[in-house]
């Protein structure tokens, strides 16, 4: 059995130099394993050793904000270096964005550099419930599912496929800043029934 599939991003040695690429067929042949990767085989017995030698392994990705991933993508785009994209962060934007807040942080700089040479994955961002109390019943905040645009309303329900509950921190502050005090992580009230 291969411990990588189709769509796996490794990384592989050969000649002492790591390459990066994502598997485009890995399979038993014989009892042979091997990985198509880029455009180099790895049809060989040896597939299965380089795996256990650590010569082919698993790429993990670094995970970032959405934030991030959009300036990685827009400085790419414009085919800057990496140097010359940090430069332009800490250099041009205003000292209160998100970005140039982000990376104030040394890992987060470090994880920057990460990211735009290996690849990446989105975090996935924090949902809260809204709970509110309207005449002195507890409810929570659901909105219509008209693309974000519905109607808002209090009621008891958590889980409705017809309005949506859970909201983003930016989304509750963009319906109202004086929303805030009342989120409450989803985590917080996983397995309580309303």
């Amino acid at each position: 059995m291969s411990k990588f599939k189709v769509g796996d991003k490794v990384n592989l040695i050969i000649k002492n130099k790591i390459t990066t690429g994502e598997i485009s067929r890995a399979q038993m042949k014989g009892g042979v394993e091997g990985y198509l990767i880029g455009n180099v085989e790895c049809w060989t017995p040896n597939a299965k050793a380089w795996r256990e030698e650590g010569q082919i392994s698993a790429v993990e990705l670094p995970e970032i904000p959405q934030f991030v991933a959009d300036n990685i993508e827009k400085n790419k785009r414009e085919d800057m270096a990496l140097y010359n994209s940090l430069y332009v962060i800490v250099e041009y934007l205003d000292m209160d964005s998100d970005m140039y807040k982000w990376l104030e942080k040394d890992e987060n700089v470090a994880l920057y550099a990460e990211a735009w040479i290996k690849g990446y994955e989105i975090e996935k961002e924090q949902l809260y419930y809204v709970r509110i109390l309207k005449d002195n019943v507890r409810g929570f905040l659901n909105q219509l599912n008209y693309g974000g645009k519905g109607a808002l309303f209090i009621d008891d329900c958590i889980h409705s496929t017809e309005s949506k509950t859970q909201f983003t921190k930016e989304e509750v502050l963009e319906l109202d800043k004086n929303l805030a005090p009342f989120m409450v992580k989803v985590e917080e009230l996983e397995g309580e029934t309303w």
